[in-house]
């Protein structure tokens, strides 16, 4: 949001706001390394009792490659403009909530309730 902005009051690198910039960019980070930690404690929960090593292995594996769509975004950017960077980014993000809609409902129960008792010592 802060990139569009910027792109639509035409601030440039030398406004003083554009430090704002910087910080977004660094909460966006502390955040994503936040939700990291509940997104891999849900694929725990979520595998059978003798498969969460691979599980975990491959939620890891997997967020690895979190990190190529920004180096795209960035190419891009080099060789284009803004507008286009963010056209692009819009309309795939339409597209993935259109194809979610055609996901069935997922239900069920992921794990055994959790009865109320004593708890142990740490």
């Amino acid at each position: 949001m802060v990139a569009l902005l910027f792109l639509l009051t035409g601030l440039d690198a030398g406004h003083p706001l554009s430090p704002l910039y910087t910080w977004v960019f660094a909460a966006i980070g502390l955040s994503l390394s936040a939700n990291f930690i509940g997104f891999a404690n849900g694929a725990v929960e979520l595998a059978p009792p003798g498969q969460r090593g691979m599980y975990i292995g491959l939620f890891s594996t997997l967020s690895g490659l979190a990190v190529i769509p920004p180096l795209l975004g960035g190419w891009l950017l080099a060789l284009t403009s803004y507008s286009t960077l963010l056209a692009l980014t819009a309309s795939l993000a339409l597209l993935g909530h259109v194809l979610s809609w055609r996901m069935g409902v997922i239900g069920g129960q992921t794990s055994p309730p959790v009865r109320p008792g004593p708890t142990a010592p740490l």
